[in-house]
């Protein structure tokens, strides 16, 4: 393959059929769970695309769909133009290879039962990185020392519970970049961290994505983290991209609704910039049979009769910026 690859997804689809209690007690009713409702988007070598909304968005799902953790209702992911169902079917190593995904919680990503140095060797041998034992550690120790886990010894004879939450991350960033992945998929990498290791580990995250020419994914509900680490942004409501662009005009030149709550209420976009939060009421629905019209009407401040009757088009604001809101004025951005 190139050295420069793209990920093209096209209107991927991930749909749930639940069962709830109807108006009759003893009877069910079949809903669909759209938890993600149509996404399309690319993303090339070395970018870096932030993933923003609220909990239930379906960022995560989307996450799990890329990774191969979860299959997608409909739709295509493409690798270079190559779907990725015919490369998990011609090579699944290969594909794992090429995708790695870093985890929220990285207690949760380790076999507490081996320490650091098994789990690192047997995800290189695993995937024929190191022809013996000791090419393999020789390869995990400069690895780390580049990373500054030294001295590695003091890492690596320990277990995943004997290290603390930012140090497990960083050893689980460094196992994924070991394999060289063209894409990267971090959900929610800093949220469990204390917020003085934080910066270190988006600081890790850049560096290793930068050496290789790795495109990453990075998923948040933290617009100022998003905005620190990604050339681009997505911005998620109920299974659905609502706005999308390069990072900077996304956040300075918001045109959705929502995208405008969002950053409002995050008080320190801006510190030299005055904002006055905008309420929205209720919690987010559940995206269970949404529409036909926009899922964000019934709570936004916008909306009007034709917003609950149908969903909106994208509309391109600028070069590559674009929203879906019937409502949407060039001419007047705030």
């Amino acid at each position: 393959m190139e050295n420069n690859y793209t990920l093209e997804i096209t209107d991927v689809f991930k749909h749930y059929t639940q069962r709830i209690k109807g108006k009759n007690r003893f009877r069910s009713v079949k809903k669909t769970v759209k938890a993600v409702d149509g996404i399309s988007f690319e993303l090339k070598s070395g970018e870096i695309m932030g993933i923003i909304g609220e909990s239930g968005c379906g960022k995560s799902t989307l996450a799990k769909l890329l990774t191969n953790l979860e299959q997608p209702t409909g739709g295509k992911i493409l690798f270079n133009g190559v779907s990725s169902e015919e490369m998990l079917k011609n090579d699944r190593l290969q594909y794992k290879r090429m995708i790695q995904m870093v985890f929220q919680n990285p207690f949760d990503t380790f076999d507490p039962r081996n320490n650091i140095d098994k789990i690192i060797d047997e995800t290189l041998k695993l995937h024929s990185i190191g022809k013996t034992r000791d090419e393999r550690a020789s390869i995990t120790q400069d690895a780390m020392e580049k990373v500054g886990l030294t001295p590695v010894d003091d890492y690596l004879h320990r277990f995943p519970h004997e290290l603390s939450g930012g140090q497990l991350q960083r050893i689980s960033i460094l196992r994924a970049m070991l394999l060289r992945p063209k894409f990267l998929v971090a959900d929610e990498p800093v949220s469990m961290l204390d917020v003085s290791v934080r910066a270190e580990i988006i600081k890790m995250l850049q560096e290793q994505v930068r050496n290789l020419n790795t495109a990453l994914v990075f998923i948040s509900h933290d617009i100022n983290t998003t905005r620190y680490i990604s050339d681009k942004i997505v911005v998620m409501y109920l299974g659905r991209i609502v706005e999308s662009g390069i990072t900077d005009s996304v956040l300075h030149n918001p045109a959705h609704p929502y995208t405008k709550t969002l950053i409002s209420n995050c008080a320190s976009i801006d510190i030299l910039e005055k904002s006055n939060p905008i309420k929205i009421e209720g919690e987010p629905p559940t995206p269970i049979d949404n529409g036909p019209g926009c899922y964000f009407a019934p709570r936004c401040y916008m909306s009007k009769d034709k917003c609950f009757k149908e969903y909106p088009e994208k509309t391109e604001i600028e070069q590559g910026h674009f929203a879906s809101c019937h409502f949407i004025n060039r001419d007047n951005l705030n």
